[in-house]
């Protein structure tokens, strides 16, 4: 719910709606976007979960990915 409330017109998540909006263009599919935006949220809570940090819009927050990658190569902190 929180991805359609930040796509629609008047919303001031700016930054979740210019993801969605790229991912319509790649996709061609706005059931897609919407799920590929879910999932960059996902990991973005992730992410400041498991930093103990809170969300900061300005600052580019690491993917879920590069925490798996460093998991499979033994160089993951815990």
């Amino acid at each position: 719910m929180y991805v359609i409330q930040a796509i629609r017109e008047k919303s001031n998540h700016r930054k979740v709606k210019d993801y969605y909006l790229r991912q319509v263009e790649k996709s061609g599919s706005k059931k897609k976007a919407i799920i590929k935006t879910a999932g960059k949220v996902i990991e973005w809570v992730y992410y400041c979960l498991k930093h103990r940090e809170p969300f900061n819009w300005e600052v580019k927050h690491e993917t879920q990915q590069e925490d798996i990658s460093q998991a499979y190569s033994g160089q993951a902190e815990d």
